[in-house]
């Protein structure tokens, strides 16, 4: 646990992109979705959506005149607001169930940088079996099939 927590401290320090994630050594990338799947149903279960709607109030903004040594110059006048925001109620305790739900399971939320250039082509051709121990020096791609591919040198 504490190996876990100093890698991920030497990731956001070393000032790359990174992304945080589950996870778990030795587990497939179908291991885990089947996981993320389980975990997202049970929590929109115990916390559903619940938005609250807000109209943010309409106002008018007056024109403006700008006069400078080389003449004047008028902006017109117009409206702002108007529009509805939409806030989950449930959005932060859903998240906490998830993050529960996930740990129960032996995953450990990390932060990794994501690899870059011929190391990020190289693990996305590459087939991904079990995930590995991380290091200071893994990166991750996530494919567009949801599954995440973790390159540890």
């Amino acid at each position: 646990m504490r190996k876990i927590g100093w890698i991920m401290g030497l990731l956001l320090m070393s000032g790359c992109v990174t992304t945080e994630l589950q996870y778990k050594t030795g587990v497939t990338p179908q291991q885990r979705n089947r996981d993320v799947a389980a975990c997202e149903r049970q929590a929109k279960r115990q916390a559903p959506v619940s938005n609250k709607y807000e109209v943010v109030p309409r106002r008018w903004v007056p024109g403006v005149r700008h006069c400078n040594s080389k003449g004047c110059y008028s902006r017109g006048g117009y409206w702002t607001g108007g529009n509805v925001i939409a806030t989950d109620q449930n959005k932060t305790t859903r998240s906490h169930t998830y993050g529960r739900c996930m740990a129960n399971k032996g995953y450990q939320p990390i932060a990794t940088t994501g690899c870059a250039g011929k190391i990020r082509e190289s693990v996305m051709r590459s087939s991904q079996g079990r995930y590995p121990r991380l290091t200071a020096e893994s990166c991750t791609v996530g494919m567009a099939d949801g599954t995440l591919k973790v390159h540890t040198p």
